[in-house]
């Protein structure tokens, strides 16, 4: 006799299944609970996507996972901005949540920074980093929102547009019971001293000040000023400011890195001093 042929379907976020009008394609990424997939318009073949998936948990003790990506929905659909990745759609099934954002085909300011391993000239080092500081003045003057995890990695690129995105850390600013407990595992190098230090809740856009120091470091040098294989060498190297000026001293963004990896986060600049330097006037 022939074998009976399987008549289960594949599973809804799978290729080649619909969402709304768009047809997911080939995956592009993935996080800790989500994938990322291309994805085409049945309506406009012409028109491309991408696709955040998060499957529903499938017991209780994953109730937070769903909550958690709910929560950074929730503040990512509140923000536009011409750096922002926009939030284009939301559908909510059964069997998981589609985010549907715009698709950046230039890769990241990380792999930008990997091509450039002396880093980037001052010019381009320039014309990405104040994009990223008007993305940063938007988050936290307009919209009252700390990202919390600013990195060369969450910073896209298309067609010389840098859209800053991944707002899974994020928390508005006047949050009554603010998430704020964690540092994303792959961004302890951009984490500010007193995220590191404190055991206690805390909450403040001196954290993303911090962190755009790191990137434009990077950005002007090729390396990271804090980087160490072993976790707690590199969260000393943090708490105590051990960075290699001398990188940067001779540069004219030198008193911009400076200003944003000042270790008291009272005394670090904040976001409009930032865009307040000469360096930045003739962007």
């Amino acid at each position: 006799m022939f074998a009976q042929k399987s008549t289960c379907s594949p599973p809804p976020d799978d290729e080649g299944q619909h969402i709304g009008p768009y047809i997911l394609a080939r995956q592009i990424g993935h996080g800790g609970f989500s994938i990322v997939r291309e994805a085409v318009s049945a309506l406009s073949p012409n028109t491309l996507v991408a696709v955040k998936i998060v499957r529903k948990p499938k017991i209780s003790t994953d109730e937070d996972i769903k909550a958690h990506f709910d929560h950074e929905i929730s503040i990512h659909k509140s923000l536009s901005h011409p750096n922002i990745l926009p939030l284009l759609q939301v559908f909510d099934t059964p069997y998981a949540t589609f985010a549907i954002l715009k698709l950046s085909r230039s890769g990241t300011l990380y792999d930008l920074a990997k091509q450039h391993r002396s880093g980037l000239r001052p010019s381009l080092a320039k014309h990405y980093s104040y994009q990223l500081a008007s993305a940063l003045r938007y988050l936290h003057i307009t919209a009252r929102v700390v990202h919390r995890d600013v990195k060369l990695e969450n910073c896209l690129l298309d067609s010389g547009q840098l859209l800053l995105c991944d707002f899974g850390m994020a928390e508005f600013l006047d949050s009554e019971k603010p998430d704020v407990d964690r540092i994303a595992g792959g961004s302890f190098p951009y984490a500010s001293p007193e995220q590191i230090r404190s055991s206690q809740p805390l909450l403040s856009p001196a954290f993303d000040i911090w962190s755009f120091g790191v990137v434009l470091f990077a950005l002007l040098t090729g390396e990271l000023p804090f980087n160490h294989v072993f976790l707690p060498r590199l969260q000393m190297l943090i708490l105590k400011g051990d960075w290699d000026k001398d990188k940067i001293i001779h540069t004219d963004a030198a008193q911009v890195v400076c200003g944003c990896l000042v270790l008291d986060p009272e005394n670090r600049w904040d976001i409009n001093t930032v865009l307040r330097d000469p360096w930045y006037q003739l962007v």
